[in-house]
């Protein structure tokens, strides 16, 4: 009678290498890659929008600081728009001091400043020491106002009221 030996359990499922084969890298790439087209473009909207919005929101914070400087100094303090400079200034009265400076084109948000109606630049709204945009002094006679950024196809607007509050 011959004996029969088992073989043991290392014999009858041999170890494979670790690792991956090239077939399955290749798959891991393509789908990778696959998602990574399918998702840059709406990232790039996203992030366009998201320019658009933090610029609208910078301009806000200046106009808001113009009128709180013209409070608390009991002096005119100017808000100047100057869209061609893409840049957004807030100023003393006499335009000796500048408190604020938001550059849209190297600054930490970029768009471009657009003016409704093609008002003359730069746009200079005056806030009085009580806190309402003067009609007398630069362009405060034609508020209402509707102030734009845009970034590529989006372009979202402020709108300057008569007494020189900021409204999204």
């Amino acid at each position: 009678m011959t004996l029969v030996r088992r073989k043991t359990e290392a014999e009858r499922y041999p170890r494979r290498p670790g690792g991956f084969t090239a077939v399955e890298l290749l798959i891991v790439v393509l789908v990778a890659g696959l998602l990574g087209v399918l998702a840059f473009p709406r990232f790039t909207r996203y992030r366009s929008q998201r320019e658009s919005i933090n610029a609208r929101d910078a301009f806000g914070y200046a106009a808001a600081r113009a009128r709180a400087a013209a409070v608390e100094r009991g002096d005119v303090v100017v808000l100047m728009i100057r869209p061609y400079g893409d840049s957004v200034f807030v100023m003393s009265g006499d335009a000796g001091d500048t408190l604020e400076v938001i550059d849209y084109v190297r600054g930490e948000t970029t768009a471009d400043v657009v003016m409704e109606g093609g008002l003359p630049a730069p746009f200079r709204i005056c806030y009085v020491p009580r806190g309402f945009a003067h009609p007398s002094c630069g362009n405060g006679d034609r508020l209402p106002v509707r102030v734009g950024f845009a970034n590529r196809s989006d372009t979202l607007w402020s709108v300057i009221s008569g007494v020189g509050q900021v409204q999204r």
